[in-house]
């Protein structure tokens, strides 16, 4: 067995491992209520072949068409929806530990041993592990994303044009698939696109000589060889147009029935969110990033910064096999996505999760770096344990972070969805007739245990809510007209925001104690009496 597989073979242990010792401290079920939407949807495609949160009504509320695919797989075979969601986490944790490790090794010539550590610092990096367990398309977005960029590495690297049909193909296959696992994928593919073509008709773009002083083989990297004939105008427009082609195939039948059902381009998930965070966009822009970038940093990952600056500096001085734009792709596609949810989306909660995938390219990036340090530094005594203390906190705080905060982090998570959402959704099932019109604002554990229509206050399933979200008086008409007769909310998600209003009518209370415990309240069910004659305690 080579060193490679070995390491694979142990990625992959570890990862189980892990995703095991999560699920364990969680209990069962998911951080978020928004993982049983996926859920749900998974379900309603393998029992019914309908795109569907509520059976026999057709919405746009998943994001993540190919990872609700994958789930369906699950329940079109008989497998436990837990067993293989948790299989799907841990097997997409493993393979972007063995993408890393990879990646690693084609930056790594000078330092070979070390290339090892970026795929460590993956299993170390517990908001990885708990998006593993979390029943979400994160980590298969960041598993999707790093395999682009390493594919673009290993089109440049190869002796061949990377201007060819089947590279682009390819590429449209890739971003698509990556789109439809997150609509920001799109981004991503734009990058990749352009940086295979300015890196292989532009000489200025190449990259310097090996660090070590070696010469680069002919044929080694694109990085050195000699430009093939040809590279033209017209070949560089056949290669996009190729590629966005087969973008386009891939992810036209999703965009096509987002536009049919909502009139827009993106899935309704995305205008309702866009639109619930229109508050946050009076802050000033650098707010914004500080305010969304701090929870993916907290964790070993903050100490990988330094290692980060120095391997900008090596990549930009072109000391990599890659070409220089190629070197520099990972970086480009942190800026361009924290850039983007700064300016569109700039959610912090749920630690972060909209910015976890640039995880992968911090961790690859800043290991890389230390490696460097590690392998120069070291001649000089008080540069080795420099170095070597870096290595060691680096390695421990991740520990710490994987094996004690991220299972406890997860425990509270699982809790709260738990106590609040999946207790409530279940009590309506329980005790609510199914011909009884039910509104509220988180529809996952709802969608997935009560099956019944609802009129979904967040706009997710109802897209006619979206304009008029914030607007409590608009809402309360809406509700009247629709005939809504139960309402479950937090009292935050109350329109109006007070649950003293005399159309409310309290029938059930979690009493869920993790939520309070977090600082939190409880979610409750209302009977909506619309003369205004419920009793109000005092």
């Amino acid at each position: 067995m080579t060193r490679q597989k070995r390491l694979d073979l142990v990625i992959l242990v570890v990862s189980v491992a892990l995703v095991g010792l999560y699920e364990m401290s969680g209990g069962g079920g998911f951080p978020l209520d928004d993982s049983w939407i996926h859920q749900g949807y998974a379900r309603n495609l393998a029992e019914g072949g309908e795109w569907s949160l509520v059976a026999g009504t057709a919405s746009a509320a998943a994001t993540s068409p190919l990872y609700v695919i994958l789930l369906a797989i699950g329940y079109k075979t008989g497998i436990a929806y837990p067993l293989w969601t948790l299989a799907l986490g841990a097997a997409v944790l493993a393979l972007l530990g063995m993408l890393l490790a990879r990646m690693s090794a084609c930056l790594c010539s000078c330092n070979a041993q070390w290339y090892w550590l970026p795929p460590v610092l993956t299993l170390g990096t517990w908001h990885l592990i708990w998006s593993a367990v979390a029943g979400m398309e994160t980590i298969l977005f960041c598993t999707l994303t790093t395999a682009l960029i390493y594919w673009a590495w290993r089109t440049c690297l190869q002796r061949s044009s990377a201007l060819s049909s089947g590279h682009a193909i390819t590429l449209g296959l890739l971003s698509g698939l990556v789109t439809l696992t997150r609509p920001e994928g799109a981004l991503l593919g734009a990058l990749v696109l352009v940086s295979v073509m300015a890196s292989e008709v532009s000489p200025g773009l190449k990259a310097k000589p090996l660090a070590s002083g070696r010469k680069a083989q002919p044929g080694a990297g694109g990085a050195t060889g000699v430009k093939p004939p040809g590279t033209t105008r017209a070949r560089l427009a056949a290669f996009a147009s190729i590629a966005l082609l087969t973008f386009a195939v891939i992810v036209f039948p999703y965009v096509h029935f987002n536009w049919t059902l909502t009139g827009s381009l993106l899935p309704a998930s995305a205008s309702a969110k866009l639109q619930q965070q229109q508050i946050l966009l009076g802050t000033p822009f650098a707010t914004r990033i500080i305010g969304i970038v701090i929870p993916v940093f907290a964790g070993a990952q903050i100490l990988l910064l330094p290692g980060l600056a120095v391997y900008t500096q090596l990549a930009a001085r072109g000391r990599f096999r890659l070409p220089v734009l190629m070197a520099i792709l990972p970086l480009f596609w942190v800026v361009a996505l924290v850039l983007l949810y700064a300016a569109r989306l700039p959610a912090a909660y749920q630690h972060g999760r909209y910015l976890i995938p640039i995880l992968p390219a911090i961790i690859l990036c800043g290991g890389i770096g230390l490696v460097h340090a590690l392998g120069n530094l070291c001649p000089r005594r008080f540069s080795r344990i420099l170095s070597r203390a870096w290595l060691g906190a680096t390695l421990s705080c991740g520990a710490v972070f994987t094996l004690a905060v991220g299972p406890a982090v997860f425990r509270k998570d699982v809790a709260i969805v738990n106590e609040e959402m999946v207790r409530t959704a279940q009590w309506i099932s329980a005790n609510v007739a199914e011909d009884d019109l039910a509104a509220g604002h988180d529809m996952g554990a709802f969608g997935y245990f009560a099956r019944r229509s609802v009129l979904d206050l967040a706009g997710l399933l109802s897209p006619e809510v979206i304009p008029i979200l914030g607007d409590a008086e608009a809402v309360w008409t809406l509700l009247e007209s629709r005939g809504v007769e139960v309402l479950f909310a937090f009292p935050d998600q109350i329109p109006g925001g007070t649950s003293a209003d005399k159309r409310l009518c309290l029938v059930f209370s979690t009493e869920g104690r993790a939520a309070r415990a977090a600082g939190g309240q409880n979610m409750s069910v209302y009977r909506l009496d619309w003369r205004g004659n419920c009793p109000q305690d005092e």
